[in-house]
């Protein structure tokens, strides 16, 4: 018999930790030991009510910390059910030092990381199952895609293009941030500010702003003859997802050799534009990246989330709320710094 578990997460669609956790949830909907009951929470009486609904043995709650303000740990913990939370943001450095999580059992996807904390456990990159219908196109086309930001290097890519190429296609997908750019204004002024860079008449740039669910961004991905990520550095961030969904769209990917972006610049031949050109990147097609897509598999997602939950579970021995961790002494990076990613 399959055991409930709540997966809860925050209601905000356009946030990249929400779209993170559909792409976990619908991996672990086929595990036959637990069944994973959805609720997407704002505040204590939200996640009260699942609860009651649901009835689970577990809660699974897919954390970052700017997306429940309505619902800080203590009162995930107060609950008396017993939680793994999948975290967002995470550093060897907070996974060394217990009380810098928020809950006893954490899990993350970042196969880079290191794994000394016998309550963390580090999984592999959820790569969406995706078959790319689309012929590639006539014309070279770089695309990209993510919430705006100045981390993001859109401004760099348009650059490095035009330096490459004489006739090419920028396609650039930005949709509204709920967190970090509600209405859009980061988002357009980025976009003009892109424009402006444009010399050359045989380089055209198209951006969108619509919110695109993962099947079309997928899709939109899967239609440019290169996608590329020019993020630059930031200190103590966590992986970026947005590699994972390129990879899956089966085409060539180019980075910037960055630490959001630790997973895969390993890669050989090199996909870092630091060290090959957008050309040479191109040409090598995916051969650099299908020992990720071999690795990277949803049999072993289930099975690391399985393994979590029932050592969650074989420690619970009452339904008292587990006790409050130990105050962390330095300032959270997430009081200063918005959610980007």
């Amino acid at each position: 018999m399959q055991r409930t578990v709540l997966f809860v997460t925050h209601p905000q669609r356009a946030c990249g930790v929400h779209q993170f956790g559909l792409q976990i949830l619908d991996i672990l909907s086929s595990s036959g030991r637990y069944r994973f009951v959805p609720a997407a929470v704002a505040t204590v009486g939200d996640l009260e009510e699942a609860i009651a609904a649901a009835r689970p043995e577990a809660m699974l709650v897919n954390w970052h910390p700017i997306t429940f303000p309505g619902v800080p740990p203590r009162a995930f913990r107060a609950t008396g059910l017993p939680i793994a939370a999948l975290m967002h943001e995470i550093t060897d450095a907070m996974v060394q030092d217990p009380a810098a999580l928020p809950f006893d059992h954490c899990i993350d996807h970042d196969p880079s990381g290191r794994r000394d904390n016998p309550r963390f456990v580090r999984s592999c990159r959820p790569l969406p199952a995706y078959a790319n219908p689309f012929a590639p196109p006539p014309l070279p086309t770089i695309g990209t895609f993510g919430f705006a930001g100045p981390t993001k290097g859109l401004e760099d890519l348009v650059l490095r293009v035009q330096e490459e190429f004489d006739e090419c296609l920028i396609r650039m997908a930005l949709p509204f941030n709920a967190f970090g750019d509600p209405d859009g204004t980061a988002s357009r002024a980025l976009a003009r500010r892109c424009r402006a860079l444009l010399t050359k008449p045989g380089v055209r740039l198209e951006v969108s702003h619509e919110f695109r669910s993962i099947p079309r961004v997928l899709d939109f991905l899967a239609r440019n003859s290169l996608n590329a990520f020019f993020y630059v550095e930031q200190e103590g961030r966590g992986i970026s997802s947005a590699v994972d969904l390129a990879i899956a769209a089966g085409r060539p990917v180019a980075v910037r050799r960055t630490s959001m972006f630790r997973h895969v610049v390993a890669a050989s031949p090199s996909i870092c534009v630091e060290e090959r050109s957008l050309h040479d990147i191109l040409a090598a097609g995916t051969a650099p990246l299908e020992p990720f897509r071999a690795a990277w598999t949803h049999g072993r997602i289930r099975a690391d989330y399985e393994m979590l939950l029932d050592d969650v579970l074989a420690e619970r021995t009452s339904v008292s709320p587990a006790p409050a961790p130990a105050p962390v002494p330095r300032r959270p990076w997430w009081r200063r710094r918005r959610l980007t990613t």
